[in-house]
């Protein structure tokens, strides 16, 4: 399919990284972790993307379900899966952080979290925004806008990206998992721990 060539002026890039920095103070104020993406720039051989992120573990807070982490991780070239996610077992950290937004609160953080999606949109260009405003032991809430960079309401798929993160983060609310892209290394040590049979 043919790409949509996406290329903001100076201006409007300094523009939504205003209105991200303002989401990230809100998110700071609030101690919510949250993460945006933006495209800012789209073509032939590569998209680019604007992200911003306040963490969940860099400022101690545990969530029960984190999808902060799994969007980082996309963000960082990561494929998505249907997988469950596997883990050995050990709770690193076993006491989830419990906090609930008040009210007022989430009205700021929604309003922030607006103004970029409206940005995104009258310029036409994909963006993915969330952010937790509730977490007790068994679940986490989060407040998320996304658009794909067609018009309001299209269930068509994402703007056609060269490099569609967009989609990959909106598949981690489905409850997919971000997986390394990079070939698994496998080594036969049936050879080494038992000797080489002729």
């Amino acid at each position: 399919m043919e790409k949509n060539v996406i290329s903001l002026s100076y201006g409007q890039v300094v523009y939504l990284d205003t209105l991200e920095r303002r989401l990230l103070e809100c998110c700071q104020i609030f101690k919510v972790p949250m993460f945006c993406s933006v495209v800012i720039s789209n073509s032939e051989s590569d998209t680019k993307y604007m992200n911003i992120v306040y963490g969940c573990q860099s400022h101690s807070v545990f969530l029960a379900d984190d999808h902060i982490r799994e969007h980082i991780l996309i963000a960082d070239g990561f494929e998505v899966t249907d997988k469950e996610k596997k883990g050995f077992g050990i709770k690193i950290h076993p006491k989830v952080t419990s906090f609930k937004l008040y009210k007022d609160e989430i009205q700021i953080l929604k309003k922030a979290i607006l103004d970029i999606y409206n940005e995104c949109v009258s310029l036409g260009i994909p963006c993915f925004i969330t952010a937790a405003v509730e977490s007790d032991e068994n679940d986490t809430v989060y407040v998320t806008r996304v658009f794909n960079g067609h018009d309001v309401g299209s269930s068509e798929d994402t703007a056609y990206l060269t490099n569609d993160q967009i989609t990959k983060h909106v598949r981690v609310l489905d409850g997919f998992t971000a997986i390394s892209r990079r070939n698994v290394t496998t080594i036969d040590l049936e050879g080494v721990l038992y000797g080489v049979q002729e």
